[in-house]
């Protein structure tokens, strides 16, 4: 289960800064999501529906019979309650994402508009569960709002820091100890420097953040004090799939680059050859040979943790196993080589020598 603390996310900025037209660009591109949207079209509010994605006219004129009203603006009530209803069908239901474009002055000022389902929908997400709530709070209201539905531990960001959110990670795995040298694989040089530092440096020309893995973020795990996320108490010894769902505890927004630090013939051109395929198949990809995956060499798309996410609660703790679910794109390396996992000193000096 994903922690209480980690399932809601509020976007607030100004009025007029394009909030819904970000949520918009980026909700283009996810599978699992409902809820609404309400963007304003022909200066009139619609309101999309994300799970049939039909617009309804939501802003009506005063002399609307059926409306709920907040100064000079009018709402149409059926197309309120009929986007409630759909709002608690899908929390039923479990999706990825529920959004909830926006929570106003009808809400937060009146206890109207949306508010009979807000304290259901809420509570629902400040536990334990599945998928993530985003919620949209403009600034002027955000700290009214925080107060009223007691969202002190929703994670707030702004336009920018959605932006940011939602692009590409990286996740280096340093990796335990090679067996029978006791020594950081992230630590072993490769292409005359650490490999970890290698491949923060190659990943970092196609991520917006990159973070090391580890068990425990120290100086003799990260001697170049890179960006590290620890595996969260959570997810404890359970290998990679500890790396990647901690990771994820950090941002669920984001497409994860995963790069364990076990293959020495990887090479610049390799990481960036996966990232453009990632581009442009727009789902997740990994190297491999037709259906054997890498699951250490891949980049998840956002769309595939949901599955991730149910598989673990099932049980299943397999990297492997989650991409034979999800059946990710196979590039066919150039060169074989960069499939070679070395652990053996035999294997370190052999791939040093060849490098």
């Amino acid at each position: 289960m994903i922690p209480a603390n980690n399932r809601i996310f509020i976007l607030s900025d100004n009025i007029r800064m394009g909030k819904t037209n970000v949520l918009s660009q980026w909700l283009k591109n996810i599978y699992s999501k409902g809820g609404f949207l309400t963007p304003d079209i022909d200066e009139k509010r619609k309101l999309l529906s994300l799970n049939t994605g039909i617009y309804h006219n939501f802003e009506v004129d005063e002399s609307f019979e059926e409306k709920v009203s907040i100064g000079r603006f009018h709402f149409s009530k059926k197309v309120m309650d009929d986007a409630a209803d759909e709002v608690l069908y899908i929390l039923d239901k479990g999706v990825q994402y529920l959004v909830i474009d926006e929570i106003g002055r009808l809400e937060i000022e009146s206890n109207l508009g949306f508010y009979p389902i807000l304290e259901e929908v809420i509570s629902n997400y400040k536990k334990p569960g599945l998928g993530y709530l985003i919620l949209v709070i403009r600034e002027s209201l955000l700290q009214k709002g925080i107060e009223k539905f007691q969202l002190q531990n929703a994670i707030v960001l702004n336009i920018e820091a959605f932006k940011s959110a939602t692009k590409n990670f990286g996740l280096i795995l340093a990796g335990g100890d090679s067996s029978r040298k006791k020594k950081k694989k992230g630590l072993i040089k490769y292409h005359n420097k650490l490999q970890q530092d290698f491949l923060f440096e190659e990943l970092s020309k196609h991520c917006e953040k990159v973070f090391l893995s580890l068990k425990n973020n120290t100086i003799d795990t990260n001697p170049s004090l890179l960006p590290a996320i620890t595996d969260s108490k959570y997810f404890l010894d359970k290998g990679p799939m500890s790396a990647l769902l901690s990771a994820l505890l950090q941002n669920p927004l984001a497409n994860w680059y995963v790069m364990a630090c076990d293959y020495p013939f990887l090479n610049a051109r390799d990481i960036e050859f996966l990232y453009r395929y990632f581009l442009i198949s727009e789902s997740s990809v990994c190297y491999g040979k037709e259906k054997n995956y890498e699951p250490l060499l891949a980049v998840y798309h956002n769309n595939d943790f949901h599955t991730l996410w149910k598989m673990f609660v099932r049980g299943n703790e397999s990297l492997r196993r989650f991409q034979e679910a999800i059946k990710p794109h196979v590039l066919l390396p150039i060169n074989e080589d960069i499939l070679l996992s070395v652990d053996t000193p035999e294997q370190m000096m052999e791939a040093q020598e060849k490098l």
